[in-house]
């Protein structure tokens, strides 16, 4: 190969790199704050809300004809994500005092974080990029309080209080098998812990945003008699559950506007890659050319299909770990490559069939067809 070619080749490999980089770091771009206010900012709003709440001083904010009509026109920019329980006590945009758009919120009885509240709350803080997550337990939680009695319950509700059992059993530790108001107080409080614990066990891009410094995850309690949010604060084992993401290497979820903005990048590149390298210039190459051009194509599909299937087996249980997942995060991304290769590298299968023919050649058998 000449000098001129190996100028070419390593152009390409350069080209493929920043393909490649760009692919990965466009769902970061994409993934951020889209209120444009940082979480300290975040849950002062939350704070004052539920003080003017607390005190009958509600200015109603954002419920207005222009403020449906912005919402419509514009999307959803909430500034926190909360999940509480779904006890009609407990209206989470009342009790902040916020308005349209202002909260996404997700409510399920008890307050646990299994996998599909997960799933919703990376909606809201990868998505949509709000800067605070709150997790609100409430005083009298009929869930918690079920659990606490040992009340026999049924249908699906006991798949549901199984989330809730781990919380109770630490509150018997220090206060004992007999229900009572403390017990009670205890198991509420554990249990906005232990919802914390679930979401960062469910939700690697959560342990990374909040590690980013984009994300603030709290528990509170709301009380029933005086309507307070008592603020409960990051959990009291944060830095140990942070840890547990050390192992896994960490994507944000791929959400379809993600996957949209990693697909436009990927365009571009192609474009730049028509200009500055064309098809024909790397078929000159001869031989060699062709093979860092299938090999550097091969790479770049095992990278990117590896990458995003490591984010979906870290994400869901094996259980859901389902064909639709496996298209939305292997499939989908090592076609778009290979698509782009078989134009750019001309035909991998010709590489590969001048290469046998070449070793055939040297054997001393008559060259491949």
């Amino acid at each position: 190969m000449t000098i001129h070619n190996w100028k070419s080749a390593s152009r390409l490999i350069i080209l493929f790199l920043a393909w490649f980089l760009l692919a990965i770091i466009a769902p970061l771009l994409a993934s951020e704050s889209r209120s444009g206010i940082s979480p300290d900012e975040a849950l002062t709003l939350l704070k004052t809300g539920n003080e003017r709440y607390s005190t009958a001083r509600m200015i109603h904010p954002n419920i207005t004809r222009l403020r449906m009509e912005e919402t419509d026109k514009n999307g959803q920019h909430p500034y926190a994500t909360i999940i509480g329980c779904s006890d009609s006590r407990v209206p989470l945009e009342l009790i902040f005092d916020a308005g349209l758009g202002d909260i996404f919120v997700i409510r399920v009885a008890g307050n646990v974080a299994d996998t599909d509240e997960a799933g919703s709350i990376e909606y809201g803080v990868d998505h949509l990029g709000t800067p605070v997550l709150i997790v609100l337990g409430h005083s009298k939680c009929g869930a918690v309080t079920a659990v606490a009695k040992g009340d026999e319950v049924h249908g699906n509700i006991p798949r549901l209080v199984d989330n809730i059992g781990p919380a109770v059993d630490k509150a018997r530790e220090k206060l004992g098998n007999d229900f009572s108001p403390a017990l009670l107080e205890a198991s509420i409080v554990n249990n906005v812990w232990q919802s914390i614990e679930d979401l960062y066990t469910r939700s690697p891009s959560t342990i990374q945003r909040v590690r980013e410094g984009k994300l603030k995850v709290l528990g509170a309690v709301y009380h029933l008699e005086s309507g307070k949010v008592e603020w409960l604060g990051e959990h009291p084992q944060q830095n140990s559950l942070l840890k547990q993401g050390d192992t896994i290497f960490i994507l944000p979820a791929l959400t379809p506007s993600m996957f949209l903005t990693t697909g436009i990048i990927l365009v571009l590149l192609i474009g730049a890659m028509f200009f500055f390298v064309s098809r024909k210039r790397i078929i000159k190459m001869g031989i060699k050319g062709r093979v860092y051009a299938a090999f550097l194509s091969l790479i770049a599909v095992t990278c990117i299909a590896s990458i995003y299937a490591i984010r979906a087996s870290s994400v869901y249980s094996s259980q859901h770990f389902t064909l639709s997942i496996i298209i939305m995060y292997v499939l989908i991304p090592a076609v778009i490559v290979l698509v782009f290769s078989f134009i750019f590298a001309g035909s991998i299968l010709t590489s590969f069939r001048t290469i046998i023919s070449t070793l055939k050649k040297e054997v001393g058998e008559s060259p491949a067809e």
